[in-house]
């Protein structure tokens, strides 16, 4: 990856961020501050919407439709320069990066990105993709946004802050599992967790409204922030799948966190569950009917 400033970029390994848990919030700065950020993610929808026609895939990563767009490598190399020249002393964990791991302190300034999150969606013209950003500083993630490019809605917060939507503030909903919509998300890359997330999903449609699949993990877990939908669950999810959406979440009065109820930290890939938090437990509690058990066999 090439980018137009001498950035230094840096990829996701086991180990290199440990910090406090995400639910636990003590920032409570201004939006204001992160205005010139929410900028920067505006643009890279202008650089979406004028090459959405003539996006090609570049290369594969391991798994099923894991795929490197070219849309992937422009939008994070503009990100990148943009928000490296704003934050001269930030790094960087990027999704599509190929360049060489570092450690760093967890103290340390960050962003993390995920420049097409839905890359399959984007490649086939799907309306289901988003641009998502999240600021870490002092161990504690103090920025998130999340921009869902083909509808032109821009899910953002900043920790103490809230959560909005385009301008809006937005909360999640109050209803209980029965009155509940389920969002899945299939790691499609792992074929092995294919049969428990489809019994997960058998039995969440069987307590819950319905069940949808949109293929972005940080859309669904904002569709659940701003109360269109209850529950979020993926397996094997990296931290730039979901850092800026479950802040959102977060500020949105929601809960994240892994399977067994764990907070939510950057130190490996990780199981979620998302929800509005009324049904937190019970949702939980159908995922480890089938999760104990893989684990057990």
């Amino acid at each position: 990856m090439i980018l137009n400033a001498p950035l230094l970029l840096i990829t996701f390994f086991k180990g290199a961020i440990d910090f406090m848990s995400t639910n636990s919030l003590k920032y409570a700065g201004s939006l204001e501050e992160f205005d010139g950020v929410l900028s920067i993610v505006k643009q890279a929808r202008t650089l979406f919407m004028q090459g959405r026609n003539e996006v090609t895939c570049v290369s594969s990563k391991q798994g099923k439709c894991n795929y490197v767009t070219n849309m992937d490598l422009s939008i994070q190399s503009f990100l990148c320069e943009r928000l490296g020249k704003l934050y001269p002393s930030a790094k960087f964990i990027a999704e599509e990066n190929n360049g060489p791991s570092e450690k760093f302190n967890c103290r340390d300034d960050f962003f993390i990105i995920d420049p097409i999150d839905g890359t399959t969606n984007c490649l086939h013209n799907y309306a289901s993709c988003a641009v998502c950003v999240a600021y870490v500083s002092g161990g504690e993630t103090l920025f998130g946004a999340v921009y869902s490019l083909a509808d032109d809605e821009l899910f953002y917060a900043a920790a103490g802050c809230g959560a909005y939507l385009n301008g809006r503030g937005v909360r999640v909903s109050n209803n209980g599992l029965e009155r509940s919509l389920v969002c899945i998300g299939t790691a499609s890359h792992d074929y092995g967790l294919l049969n428990d997330t489809f019994l997960i999903a058998r039995d969440m449609f069987n307590g819950a409204e319905d069940v949808r699949r949109s293929g972005s993990a940080a859309l669904d877990i904002c569709n659940v922030a701003c109360g269109r939908a209850e529950v979020f669950y993926e397996m094997r999810l990296y931290p730039w799948d979901y850092a800026a959406a479950q802040l959102i979440l977060l500020e949105a009065g929601g809960k994240a966190t892994d399977f067994y109820g764990r907070g939510l930290n950057y130190e490996d890939i990780t199981s979620l569950l998302a929800t509005n938090g009324v049904v937190h437990s019970r949702a939980q509690e159908i995922i480890l009917r089938h999760w104990k058990r893989r684990e057990n066999e």
